[in-house]
């Protein structure tokens, strides 16, 4: 795997694992738009109920909004992609239209902007061309599993992966025919 290690003007430091390559593919599980609370502990479950050995095959890292990263390899992997999704919040708007403001935009783009704002993600893949932080970036802790061995899983484990995610998904896409 590769590494970057980027130093900020405060001198913290990060470490990025660069995903797709050598088949490698996170699975993203932001806790910090989940509305219930509930999310990961559900989505572990959803996932235990078809497979009992699959969570203990990932590398599994806390990050550092208090979410989670599913690291494995796999023979198919893909880009990034959103898996669940749930509308923003009335709050969430008005708080997207504050921070506008606060920047100085004009009412007109803040109103423009609060508007546009209509998707929280909840659960992504990090594949080709994506990237994750992981240990011993400050923040992120590692709960199971080590970097130095990141285990291959089948497709069908993969396709669990994902099917369990879109379990949470709340936002249809719209079909448009051909």
């Amino acid at each position: 795997w590769q590494t970057s290690t980027v130093k900020h003007e405060l001198n913290a430091y990060g470490v990025g694992l660069v995903c797709g390559h050598d088949n490698i593919e996170a699975i993203d599980i932001d806790l910090k738009y989940d509305l219930t609370g509930e999310l990961f502990k559900k989505y572990k479950l959803s996932i235990n109920q078809l497979d009992k050995n699959l969570l203990n095959k990932l590398v599994v890292q806390k990050t550092m909004s208090n979410g989670y990263h599913f690291v494995y390899k796999c023979a198919v992997i893909e880009g990034n992609k959103k898996l669940a999704n749930r509308p923003t919040t009335p709050e969430e708007k008005q708080y997207t239209y504050d921070l506008e403001i606060k920047a100085g935009a004009t009412i007109q783009q803040a109103e423009k902007r609060k508007e546009g704002d209509k998707v929280r993600v909840l659960i992504e893949t990090r594949g080709i061309g994506g990237y994750i932080a992981i240990v011993p970036t400050p923040k992120y802790e590692l709960i199971h599993g080590s970097f130095d061995v990141i285990n291959e899983i089948t497709e069908n484990e993969r396709d669990i992966l994902m099917t369990c995610a879109r379990e949470f998904n709340e936002i249809l896409s719209e079909v448009v025919p051909v």
